[in-house]
């Protein structure tokens, strides 16, 4: 159900002016530790390709958080929307970045795009 929300809300996002409360929904999902890690990257996803600071602002805390799946799809998130912005931390991630992580190709896809792999 909440994976259903979340795609929905991936859709409202793609709007002209994504909606604040929306945004800040979300981020109250990503940061809820008594959700289920996969619950916490799919509303940290539905913010993957919104350009708003209050989107790069919960990806960025995201990025600290203990658990390593939730910092890894963050950095994923950076990385798509905000590498112009967050550049440094992608890096640092996708330099002790495991092949095996499910973000590692898409971080690295989006830096050499930009250049920078």
């Amino acid at each position: 159900m909440l994976l259903t929300a979340c795609m929905a809300a991936d859709g409202a996002l793609w709007a002209d002016e994504p909606s604040s409360e929306l945004i800040a929904a979300l981020g109250e999902i990503v940061f809820d530790t008594a959700r289920t890690t996969d619950q916490r990257k799919d509303a940290l996803r539905a913010l993957g390709n919104v350009e708003a600071s209050s989107a790069a602002d919960i990806a960025v805390r995201a990025a600290q958080d203990e658990d390593a799946e939730l910092r890894s799809t963050a950095v994923a998130v950076l990385a798509t929307a905000h590498l112009s912005t967050h550049r440094p931390l992608v890096e640092e991630f996708f330099a002790a970045c495991p092949r095996t992580d499910p973000n590692y190709l898409n971080i690295r896809d989006q830096l050499e795009d930009a250049g920078n792999a």
